[in-house]
């Protein structure tokens, strides 16, 4: 997988897909950081699958010679308090060398790819973190062989595996929390569908590649199809559920004339649509764009740790000289290059350059993977101090699918004969507010669906029945065009505050609306906890909604 240019004349990492600022060998592929590079290596993107499984493997062996090593120098400390005999030196130097047997695997499987990651920094003018790691880890293995040849001394095997494995460990999470914040929106773009069907001027039909089409083209969308562009209806009548770019769960009716979203969902009718945006410039990309756009803002937080560490090798390098040199000074050179080594050392976890993006990406992966996009990192860091909560209500405390709050009728005597026909009209439909009614009435034993069931895209359906003449389901404007009257109770009932800006579908015959089903929101089951939740932190709520 080669490096990607993007448009700020950085190159995407061929992970992650974040930039990489520098100068990059072109045809190679480019990584951000040493936790990509590994996880790239790891999830075998190239090469043979066997290969990929044992790069797989390589983490877990790690660790496992390291603990391995970890116990063979805590017995090299016990000898190190108490005089030897030759049975116990012998026995000193075997232990010795079982730590430098075991750490060797750990340090080539683990330390080349730091090593690689470090030095490509280097080449781009970068005096990164893992050039301190390398030097640490280099320090210790090198102290602790020249320990292990001399039978005496310490060493640092120990030290080395663990910040190798830890290090490692922390990036490769780092990084893959990345790719999940890409994958997520990935999964965005995908939405819409690969082929379209374009309508030429003779009026035939021709599958053509999304990415083929051109703005002005006429472009068919059946019924139960993503709308592939942005556009606007030339012929048809039909019913597009714009819940994803809007917010609202009632679809909307769309006739000639009116515009369309990219990425919205047509669930009924047979539109003919002109095309008025390329995939590119269409909202779902603009939508995607600028969420990844975000993401690539770095939090207050973040900014502080990459200002630290780019100061932090020099400063470090430069500690560490003046130790040794202090050390030797008033002691002898071993001295001063423990001492120094301990600095180089201490310093090699940096939290401050792991801990911070690893927090971040961690969270932000998190809540990707629950369904929720955060702007970016500064929003996240931000989030913790807030004090007031602003709730959207459609899809976020509501499921987004309509269910039906309650029904009505004009005469009591009527409701076995509203759930019935309601129940069978609306089991011959796809529409939401058809499977809201078929759910609420789930149970309700109704005739047989009759055969010239007409349905009016958008607005409602319309049935004969023998004995009762047309039977209307639909919005109270259509049934009003149809001559179905609404009797007093009913106006009364609808006429409620609870009820007056709700959505409603009605059922009527024989010139006269029988009943009416009220159209609300299920609520999500767990609202109830999280507002408990907030208000012990003592966040005041709020809901933003056009409801009363």
């Amino acid at each position: 997988m080669t490096a990607v240019r993007l448009a700020d004349d950085s190159t995407a990492c061929s992970y992650c897909s974040l930039p990489v600022y520098g100068t990059v060998q072109p045809g190679e592929p480019a990584y951000c950081c040493f936790g990509c590079r590994f996880a790239a290596e790891v999830t075998g993107a190239t090469g043979d699958s066997g290969e990929a499984r044992w790069l797989a493997a390589s983490l877990g062996l790690s660790v496992f010679c390291t603990m391995n090593v970890v116990m063979l120098t805590m017995a090299l400390w016990s000898y190190a308090a108490v005089p030897r005999s030759p049975f116990e030196a012998g026995l000193a130097d075997f232990l010795r060398y079982g730590a430098l047997l075991f750490t060797a695997p750990v340090l080539l499987l683990l330390g080349r790819p730091l090593a690689t990651n470090a030095f490509a920094q280097l080449r781009r003018g970068l005096l990164s973190t893992d050039l301190l790691l390398l030097t640490g880890v280099a320090a210790a293995y090198v102290v602790s062989v020249a320990s292990t040849v001399r039978s005496g001394g310490h060493v640092y095997y120990e030290v080395a595996c663990v910040i190798l494995v830890l290090v490692t460990l922390g990036r490769w999470l780092e990084a893959t929390g990345r790719l999940q914040a890409s994958v997520a929106l990935d999964d965005l773009e995908r939405l819409l569908p690969d082929q379209v069907r374009v309508v030429n001027g003779a009026g035939c039909v021709e599958l053509i590649p999304r990415t083929a089409a051109i703005v002005g083209q006429s472009v068919r969308v059946l019924a139960g199809e993503r709308i592939p562009f942005d556009g606007r209806v030339q012929r048809g009548r039909g019913v597009v559920d714009e819940q994803f770019f809007t917010g609202e769960s009632a679809p909307v009716e769309r006739q000639p004339g009116d515009a369309v979203l990219g990425g919205s969902l047509n669930l009924e009718g047979d539109l003919l649509l002109e095309v008025t945006a390329q995939d590119s410039a269409g909202a779902l990309s603009r939508l995607v764009d600028a969420v990844r756009s975000a993401r690539l803002k770095k939090g207050h937080y973040q900014l502080l740790a990459d200002c630290c560490s780019q100061w932090f090798f020099p400063v470090i390098a430069a500690a560490s000289l003046a130790t040794f040199g202090v050390h030797t000074w008033r002691s002898d050179w071993e001295t001063g290059l423990l001492t120094a080594l301990s600095v180089v050392l201490i310093a090699c976890p940096c939290a401050l350059a792991l801990a911070t993006p690893l927090a971040v990406w961690a969270a932000l992966s998190a809540a990707a993977r629950r369904g929720v996009l955060i702007r970016s990192g500064e929003a996240l860091e931000r989030l913790a101090g807030i004090r007031t909560l602003c709730w959207d209500k459609t899809g976020t405390l509501t499921t987004g699918s309509p269910c039906i709050r309650m029904m009505l009728c004009e005469e009591v005597a009527e409701r076995d004969a509203v759930e019935s026909l309601a129940a069978a009209l609306a089991s011959g439909s796809t529409h939401v507010y058809s499977a809201a009614i078929g759910r609420f009435l789930e149970g309700t034993t109704h005739p047989t669906l009759p055969v010239d069931v007409a349905t009016i895209s958008g607005r409602g359906l319309r049935a004969e029945w023998p004995g009762l003449g047309t039977v209307t389901l639909g919005s109270p404007r259509f049934l009003a065009e149809c001559g179905l009257s609404v009797g007093p109770v009913l106006q009364v009932a609808l006429a409620r505050s609870d009820v007056a800006d709700a959505a409603c579908v009605l059922v009527g015959w024989q010139g006269k609306v029988r009943g009416a089903f009220v159209v609300d929101e299920e609520p999500r089951p767990e609202v109830d906890a999280v507002i408990d939740s907030c208000r012990t932190l003592q966040i005041d709520l709020a809901v933003l909604t056009g409801d009363r």
